[in-house]
């Protein structure tokens, strides 16, 4: 902050501003998205210097208020795995660095599975404390979430047993369901990395930083396919879609939304189908 304060004085001195009195041209001479600049600071620059105007203007002084920069949006477009890959990732993560016992190792199978089951959020998954599995009923608790919400997330018998053979085997006195073998919180950087290996162990490369398949695609993956099942078995979406909402933990239905689209690209065929119930919500390309 007082870097940019001072490198924002420099900029009024060279530009010969001398009086309390921010012009419109000055303004936006000072936040106008510079070279290199990335989305991030840029807004944050601008949005300094909008409270800085703001504060001038109440106490009297003239300076020009700029827009905030829109909201960045990314163009990266999510990576639906098909059922095939999703059981080569299972298989591989089974074998996954088999010859020695590691903490990632043995977390892995598990983990995997139960975000591709679930569409919960990595770091959902590693806040997991052992006290939110209630393994006899085969429901997981969700506080403090994204946004702040709570949830409550019913898993499948197949999957509950699977937790509960973990739970048997690995959970000694944990705070935490997926602890490290040194009884740590896991790190979700960690489980993106060991993901990536499963990855490319199982026949999917990685292209690069930004471009994914990402982790948090398994969430996106298990919409879309929630989304299918629901259309292949004759459910109206708009029906199903508040159901989907509340177990993903979105704040609006608008945010799961975004899955219909997803679907309709995946699934090309359910495509008519779709089209019936959504309007506008997929736009012609």
């Amino acid at each position: 902050m007082t870097v940019l304060n001072m490198s924002f004085s420099k900029f009024l001195a060279d530009n010969n501003v001398s009086e309390m009195t921010i012009s419109k041209e000055i303004a936006e001479k000072w936040c106008c998205r510079r070279v290199d600049e990335g989305h991030k600071m840029w807004a944050n620059r601008t949005g300094i210097y909008r409270q800085f105007a703001i504060y001038l203007n109440k106490n009297g002084y003239s300076a020009y208020i700029p827009p905030m920069p829109q909201r960045y949006i990314t163009e990266y477009i999510p990576y639906i795995f098909t059922k095939e890959e999703i059981l080569n990732i299972f298989d591989a993560a089974d074998k996954y660095d088999a010859q020695r016992l590691n903490s990632y190792q043995k977390i892995m199978p598990l983990l995997v599975r139960l975000l591709f089951s679930t569409g919960l959020r990595i770091s959902e998954v590693a806040n997991l404390k052992y006290s939110d599995v209630d393994l006899s009923s085969g429901v997981l608790y969700i506080f403090d979430g994204k946004n702040g919400n709570d949830r409550i997330v019913p898993m499948h018998e197949s999957l509950t047993n699977l937790l509960r053979e973990y739970d048997e085997k690995y959970n000694k006195n944990n705070t935490y369901f997926f602890e490290t073998l040194r009884h740590t919180q896991i790190s979700t950087n960690a489980c993106y990395k060991n993901f990536r290996k499963i990855l490319f162990a199982s026949g999917i490369p990685h292209q690069g930083r930004g471009k994914g398949p990402r982790l948090h695609d398994t969430r996106h993956t298990f919409a879309v396919h929630s989304l299918q099942y629901m259309i292949e078995q004759g459910l109206d979406i708009y029906v199903s879609l508040p159901y989907l909402s509340v177990y993903l933990g979105h704040k609006s239905i608008t945010a799961t939304e975004q899955y219909v689209r997803l679907t309709a690209e995946a699934y090309p065929e359910l495509a008519e189908i779709i089209s019936k119930y959504t309007g506008r919500v997929i736009p012609e390309v």
